[in-house]
C-alpha cells in the first residue's frame, strides 16, 4: 500500500536525488580514493534513502494539500451539486 502511494512522488524525486546529492557524493568519494565497488554501494544506498525520504515528505504534503483544498471548497460551497463524483477525496 505504501509503495503504491509513494510511487508518483518517487518518480518525481529520484532523478533530482541522483543528479544532485548522490552525484556529488560519488565524485567526492572517488576523489578521496575509494574503489568503485564501494562507491557504487554507498551511492546506491544513498539514492534509495534520499529518494524515499523526500518522496515520503512529498506524499504527506500532497495529502495535506488535498485535505486543505477539500475543506476550502466545501466551506466556500464552490463544489458542484454532484461533488461526490468529482471531489478530491483522500483515500488515506
Amino acid at each position: 500500500m505504501f509503495l503504491g502511494e509513494v510511487s508518483f512522488p518517487l518518480c518525481l524525486i529520484h532523478v533530482l536525488a541522483i543528479c544532485s546529492i548522490v552525484s556529488w557524493v560519488y565524485v567526492k568519494l572517488v576523489g578521496v580514493g575509494y574503489d568503485s565497488r564501494s562507491v557504487t554501494s554507498i551511492t546506491l544506498i544513498l539514492t534509495l534513502g534520499t529518494s524515499m525520504t523526500i518522496a515520503t515528505v512529498f506524499l504527506y504534503l500532497d495529502k495535506f494539500w488535498i485535505n486543505l483544498l477539500n475543506k476550502l471548497f466545501e466551506h466556500q460551497n464552490l463544489m458542484p451539486a454532484n461533488s461526490e463524483a468529482i471531489s478530491l477525496k483522500n483515500k488515506g
